[in-house]
C-alpha cells in the first residue's frame, strides 16, 4: 500500500473510529453479548445437573425403602427357614432322582420327617424322578 495523504488520512480516521467511545461501546456490547450467552449456557448446564441430582436422589429414597423392605423380610425366622428347606429338599430330591429313602439319608432326617416336610411345602417328589 503506497502512503499518500489521503491514505494516512483514512487509517488515522479509522483509528479514531476504533477509539471513539461509540466504537468502544460497540465493542462492550458484542463482549457482553458474550458474556450473556456464556452465563446463559452455564445456567442450563447448571439446571441440567439439578435435575440429575433430583433424579438420582429420588432413586437412591426408592432403594433405601426397597432395601428397608426387604431387611424386615430377611429377619423373618419362618419365611428363610422354609425356603432353606424347600431349597435343601428339592435339591436332594433332585439328586436322588426322586428317592425319599436316599433323599432322607442324605438330609439326616427320618423318612416320616421328610414326607411331613414334603406335604407341608407342597413338593411333588416325582418331579425329581
Amino acid at each position: 500500500m503506497k502512503l499518500s495523504r489521503s491514505n494516512v488520512t483514512e487509517m488515522a480516521k479509522a483509528r479514531r473510529i476504533e477509539r471513539s467511545p461509540i466504537a468502544r461501546l460497540h465493542a462492550m456490547r458484542k463482549d457482553q453479548t458474550a458474556e450473556d450467552h456464556a452465563a446463559e449456557l452455564l445456567w442450563a448446564k447448571l439446571n441440567a445437573a439439578e435435575q440429575k441430582l433430583h433424579e438420582a436422589l429420588r432413586e437412591l429414597s426408592a432403594l433405601r425403602r426397597a432395601l428397608s423392605a426387604r431387611a424386615a423380610d430377611d429377619l423373618d425366622l419362618r419365611r428363610n427357614v422354609r425356603r432353606l428347606e424347600v431349597g435343601l429338599i428339592t435339591d436332594v430330591l433332585r439328586r436322588s432322582h426322586g428317592n425319599q429313602t436316599r433323599a432322607a439319608q442324605l438330609l439326616g432326617l427320618k423318612l416320616t420327617t421328610l414326607n411331613a416336610k414334603i406335604k407341608r411345602y407342597g413338593i411333588d417328589p416325582e418331579e425329581f424322578g
